[in-house]
């Protein structure tokens, strides 16, 4: 059965997966994992740079956190994204 989620859940579920992909694919705290797994992998080590691919993973997992009510790592990953989007706006790089 398919749960109904309001707008409001969307939008932090959205936040909060764009925050996690971005972590991965992009963060200073993943580069080092990236390199090491892109060296291991070369097909594998893409995967991990590219935001689309590990969006759908991201998703995926955000998703099943909600469902347990995991705020405090949520809230986290939402924080993340935000301070990205900010970062951008503020030295538009």
């Amino acid at each position: 059965m398919k749960e109904v989620i309001s707008k409001m859940e969307l939008i932090e579920f959205l936040i909060a997966a764009g925050g996690c992909t971005f972590i991965i694919t992009h963060s200073k705290l993943f580069k080092t994992f990236r390199e090491w797994i892109y060296d291991k992998n070369k097909d594998f080590g893409n995967f991990v740079g590219c935001p689309q691919c590990v969006g759908v993973y991201c998703g995926m997992i955000v998703y099943l956190l909600m469902l347990s009510d995991l705020d405090i790592f949520i809230r986290g990953l939402q924080c993340s994204f935000l301070g990205f989007i900010v970062n951008k706006i503020i030295y538009k790089t």
